[in-house]
């Protein structure tokens, strides 16, 4: 249940109006790979909530790219999972806003023809994009304390397991 509510959480909130790249979707794929137990779920939860939302929203050219940097970000998240609490949150977020605008920024160089192809076409690529960039690190700042701390809260609160006599 808990992984379908952050599945329509997650979409939830990306349909509603918010400013550019202003979304949980960082920390739902850091959350994903730092604590959702299973096999398929840690990756489930976050390509669920990306895909629904974007049925909804349409699909774009750079989905494989976007989806893919997703994935790297739940990764990640995966590679922190024995972190403490406090760095989990903060080089999480850091280091999945910086993946996603790096790799995303730079599918789009290669593939939008308004972008010459040389340095100074990058250089320009990565400066056009620096405002999402701020608010996509600013979101997952955001997003990925609040949601980290409502599963430590949710984990904490959780009854033991009867045993068995």
């Amino acid at each position: 249940m808990l992984a379908l509510g952050l599945v329509l959480y997650g979409a939830g909130v990306r349909l509603l109006p918010h400013p550019p790249n202003f979304t949980p979707t960082g920390a739902l794929c850091l959350l994903g790979g730092m604590a959702l137990p299973g096999r398929w779920w840690p990756w489930l939860v976050p390509l669920g909530t990306l895909f629904l939302s974007d049925l909804v929203l349409g699909l774009y050219p750079l989905m494989v790219v976007t989806y893919g940097t997703w994935v790297l970000v739940v990764l990640w998240g995966r590679l922190l999972r024995q972190c403490r609490l406090g760095v989990r949150v903060v080089a999480g977020a850091l280091g999945a806003s910086l993946l996603f605008y790096l790799v995303t920024n730079f599918a789009c160089w290669l593939t939008m023809p308004q972008y010459s192809k040389d340095w100074a076409g990058l250089v320009e690529c990565y400066v056009a994009a620096l405002p999402f960039y701020r608010n996509m690190l600013l979101a997952d700042l955001t997003y990925t304390t609040l949601l980290c701390q409502v599963w430590e809260l949710a984990r904490r609160w959780q009854p033991e397991p009867a045993s068995v006599a």
